[in-house]
């Protein structure tokens, strides 16, 4: 990241177009290494990553415990924590390009001030005047809502959880 944010910064691209640039090569760059790490040594990583997800909620309801939750309502709060374990495991992709996104703005933002000392002038252009298509907005909105629908593992799950 902090190689190719100058360099494309330099080359006249706008703040907007850094920024997707940079997360883009950093997902590729970082699903090459998985792929690589995956096969070298021969451990599944999506498995390792929800076994890790799985321990640290397994300590957080060891905490509940300690502190005297007891009875229905340590049953919900396990139920709960499943249940956020279950979404973190199918989202954690997600948040992880979230991650590399907002790393690249801060490092956009970082760049700027030394860059204006150095009489560099970048095209970063105005963000108030950014716009993004109307296709993309929608988008964006269906996928929201596409969050809201029950799959069919977690139905059960739901259905058990509102009675």
């Amino acid at each position: 990241m902090a190689l190719l944010l100058p360099e494309l910064l330099l080359r006249g691209y706008g703040a907007a177009r850094t920024i997707a640039w940079t997360t883009g090569v950093n997902i590729v760059l970082l699903a090459v290494v998985a792929v690589i790490y995956t096969q070298v040594s021969g451990q599944d990583l999506h498995r390792s990553l929800s076994g890790e997800i799985s321990t640290s909620i397994s300590g957080a309801l060891a905490v509940y415990e300690q502190i005297g939750v007891k009875g229905d309502d340590l049953s919900m709060v396990k139920e709960s924590m499943d249940l956020l374990a279950a979404l973190l495991i199918r989202i954690y992709p997600s948040v992880v390009t979230i991650l590399l996104g907002v790393m690249a703005g801060c490092n956009l933002a970082l760049i700027r001030r030394p860059a204006l000392l150095m009489e560099y002038r970048l095209q970063l252009g105005d963000f108030k005047e950014l716009k993004l298509p109307e296709p993309l907005v929608w988008v964006l909105i269906v996928s929201g809502f596409a969050l809201l629908a029950p799959t069919g593992s977690s139905r059960h799950r739901l259905s058990t959880c509102w009675r």
